[in-house]
């Protein structure tokens, strides 16, 4: 409606500003202008008080309050453009780097290379590059640190159980991309508000659990262009047999790779087909209408196998289908035996192919990376308006309450534009990385964290059962460290939650939380205002800059919100 209200406004502006020179040239058309005579003077001198007297008079009045009027438009106008010019150079526009690893992020999400079935490699491969260290990683542990993915040149260990190659993982880091990039571009800035609050962070939520392990291991930057991986429009046609202890664990990889596939802007040649028997076998509890609208087919009776298409056999007598299918082609999984497969694998645990000269690894996955993969396709897919304008049960949000006081030595995490911890402004540097982000995250979500959500923040993809442990030894080392610097403990537990001690740490966020629920609920306009500004001046770069954690996205993503809703207030100000 705020659109219908500024054209009213302008059609009365303009009817008031252009309405009586237009009625005057209008009347001046059909009664041209002359001079009064010798006589019509003497006659007005005699009897000044006649009607056409008295409308000259009003009009004269009319025209002098109309050129009032205009003069204080005029003033009015020149003031709003002196307005829009400060706030033009008061709000801080992204440094040159900042834009162009947006523009890369973009770029990378689109051009990302289609989803793989896995990399045809001989077994027997040295891997040449070194494991890459995790965030999350102890350097000065004893022993080799722990890692949530153990990162090859071939693929990725999942820390759930699982193998996907490097052109899999680059594809699904690809797919988290984009679908962060939709959410920014779908969001529409509007002034703070209450109602508002409860609205636009609809859409910022974090995404599945596997898809996040993946992309803590920015597998990016280990992808061989110039050794591509088998492509899905690589599958024969027909049925392939998949047996072997590996053989589920391969066909939900299959399953993935087909869906993924969807996302690259141009149209499969290979359509994945798999018997529903097979499926409740290999995804007992996944809705089949998600998984047909992201391009799997799903057959109730078996038909019988397409000949072969042409072709060629390798050493091993597995068939080669042509490099550049004419047409596109369905290819039919099944995890039994069949003596009319076009092709028969079978599969070991760990995804190798058994039984052949130069055998491949395909990707092998479990029932919930599966899932999780298959979700983050289905978010890609949606449209993030229609996530964003759902309605949201009402929630009150406090003002947060003041920092308490504390004589204590008081160290200081600043998060926006960075993340450092500083006691008496000189910066700690913690003995392990993970306590960093543990304090981080405790800071960004104010009203704590319980173990588990720390273990998926932390070391995401792995069961919490199997690392309670070394969150216990990272949240002692931290105490340790911190608590001789500090005076006190850095971290609470209430038997549920940890929370961030305030007493002794203060955060930059707090500042911003106080602030952003002014601009939302504070009744006076002028406050409001101050409130906005004080949004934009603090806002010196993004939340945690510099470090790539997968639960920090939704955050910095609000922060940005706030930031544009404050610039849309001082904006519809300035209009």
């Amino acid at each position: 409606m705020r659109w219908m209200n500024r054209l009213a406004a302008t059609m009365m502006v303009l009817a008031v500003v252009a309405g009586p020179p237009l009625l005057a040239v209008l009347w001046l058309t059909s009664h041209p202008w002359r001079w009064p005579t010798r006589a019509q003077t003497q006659a007005w001198l005699q009897q000044p008080v006649t009607a056409t007297t008295i409308i000259a008079a009003c009009v004269t009045v009319v025209v002098l309050g109309w050129l009032t009027l205009l003069c204080y438009l005029a003033k009015r106008a020149g003031q709003l453009l002196r307005a829009w010019w400060h706030h033009l150079r008061d709000v801080p526009l992204p440094p040159p780097a900042q834009m162009t690893a947006s523009s890369m992020a973009g770029i990378a999400a689109l051009t990302m290379p289609a989803a793989t079935a896995g990399d045809i490699l001989p077994a027997t491969t040295p891997v040449a590059a070194p494991e890459q260290q995790l965030p999350g990683a102890e350097p000065n542990s004893n022993g080799p640190a722990e890692q949530t993915i153990t990162i090859g040149q071939a693929g990725l260990d999942l820390p759930s159980g699982g193998w996907i190659s490097t052109g899999m993982a680059a594809a699904v880091a690809a797919t988290a991309a984009l679908i962060w990039q939709r959410r920014r571009r779908a969001f529409q800035p509007a002034p703070p508000s209450p109602h508002r609050e409860q609205l636009r962070d609809r859409d910022l939520h974090r995404l599945p659990e596997t898809a996040e392990a993946i992309t803590a291991a920015r597998p990016g930057a280990l992808y061989q262009a110039d050794h591509p991986p088998a492509l899905l429009d690589q599958l024969p046609a027909g049925a392939i047999s998949i047996i072997g202890p590996g053989a589920a664990a391969a066909a939900r990889g299959l399953i993935v790779a087909a869906a993924l596939s969807t996302l690259s802007g141009k149209t499969p040649t290979t359509t994945v087909c798999i018997d529903r028997s097979d499926l409740t076998r290999l995804l007992p509890e996944t809705d089949v209408a998600a998984l047909t609208a992201v391009g799997i087919q799903i057959s109730d009776t078996p038909k019988p196998a397409a000949p072969p298409p042409s072709g060629h056999a390798d050493d091993g007598g597995r068939h080669i289908p042509p490099a550049e299918p004419a047409t596109s082609h369905t290819t039919r999984i099944r995890l039994t035996a069949d003596p009319n497969a076009t092709v028969t694998w079978h599969i070991a645990a760990d995804g190798t192919e058994a039984g052949t000269a130069n055998p491949q690894r395909f990707c092998v996955l479990t029932a919930q990376n599966t899932t999780d993969l298959l979700t983050l396709v289905h978010q890609a897919h949606q449209n993030p308006r229609d996530t964003a304008t759902e309605p949201h049960p009402p929630t009150n949000h406090p003002a947060p309450a003041p920092l308490p006081q504390s004589t204590t030595t008081t160290g200081r995490l600043q998060l926006i534009g960075g993340c450092e911890l500083t006691v008496g402004g000189s910066p700690v540097r913690l003995r392990r990385r993970a306590g960093l982000q543990i304090l981080a995250y405790l800071a960004v979500h104010a009203d704590g964290a319980t173990r588990t959500d720390l273990i998926r923040a932390c070391w995401p993809g792995t069961p919490p059962a199997t690392i309670t442990q070394r969150l216990h030894t990272t949240l002692t080392d931290l105490r340790r460290q911190l608590q001789p610097l500090l005076g006190a403990d850095p971290i609470h537990h209430d038997g549920h939650h940890y929370h961030l001690n305030t007493q002794t740490i203060s955060t930059d966020l707090h500042r911003w939380r106080t602030t952003a629920n002014t601009a939302a609920h504070s009744i006076d306009p002028r406050a409001r205002r101050e409130a906005c500004r004080t949004l934009i001046n603090l806002c010196h770069g993004e939340l945690a800059a510099g470090h790539h954690w997968p639960w920090i996205d939704p955050a910095r993503e609000a922060l940005r919100r706030d930031v544009q809703d404050a610039a849309a207030l001082i904006d519809e100000r300035v209009r």
